[in-house]
């Protein structure tokens, strides 16, 4: 499986609120998010 990387910071500083409601409203998908504020995508 391949990950796509996408780095968010400079545009949006996401909750853990809006973290979690990216992942229940894309459930097909696996999300996980760096120390760094990379969104990870699987």
């Amino acid at each position: 499986m391949n990950a796509l990387t996408v780095n968010l910071k400079s545009v949006i500083d996401m909750t853990d609120d809006q973290f979690f409601q990216l992942c229940q409203n894309n459930r097909e998908l696996k999300f996980e998010r760096t120390a760094n504020g990379d969104l990870i995508i699987n």
